[in-house]
């Protein structure tokens, strides 16, 4: 249906035809769908892998994803968010694999009952990636979980196969790395949000 139009046309389609023509294999609109939306996913990539070639790999495996069950989207929910959860659960998966690799180490909750929660405002958008790709895999990924997607510390446990304990003390160090890590750089500014 697409093979008309030029790549320059293309790009002007509404996001549901788009989807429309990409889970019918249509080559072009699956192209477009990749460009208007790699940006988007790599940036959530990077955040749960070590480097960038990981994170490209999972891109690409979060797409692979994305086209073999297009048919199944349902065009009544926001896509940004479907393909989101697409690429988060295929960042998982592959932590789950190496897990058996990972040192989960349980804390003394109550040391860190009184630690703060923060919220990291990055000055002029500085990214805080480089900080997130220093930490330990399982405190990465719970950090992740727990800041950018929101998840429980009971829903993270699931995810993860670990304990809630687990979970928020994997946080809680993360969360203290990440604070070291910034304060010393001047360029980000912390605001406390809530409390624990």
């Amino acid at each position: 249906m697409l093979k008309w139009l030029t790549n320059k046309t293309i790009e002007n389609l509404d996001l549901k035809i788009l989807i429309r023509n990409a889970a019918k294999n249509e080559s072009l609109a699956q192209k477009a769908l990749f460009e208007r939306f790699y940006g988007f996913i790599l940036s959530i990539t990077l955040r749960y892998m070590t480097n960038r070639s990981e994170a490209e790999e999972m891109l690409n495996d979060t797409f692979l994803k994305v086209f073999n069950h297009l048919q199944f989207y349902d065009e009544q929910y926001d896509f940004k968010a479907w393909i989101r959860k697409i690429a988060v659960n295929t960042c998982i998966d592959r932590l789950r694999k190496i897990k058996k690799k990972i040192e989960v180490v349980e804390l003394d909750l109550n040391v860190h009952a009184q630690i703060a929660e923060l919220f990291f405002e990055l000055d002029q958008n500085k990214p805080i990636l480089p900080v997130l790709q220093e930490l330990p895999t399982q405190y990465r990924a719970v950090f992740n979980l727990y800041v950018f997607e929101e998840y429980k510390h009971r829903e993270i446990a699931d995810i993860l196969g670990i304990s809630i304990g687990t979970s928020k003390s994997n946080y809680s160090r993360a969360k203290m790395i990440v604070k070291k890590k910034l304060e010393s750089q001047e360029k980000y500014k912390l605001i406390r949000i809530k409390t624990s």
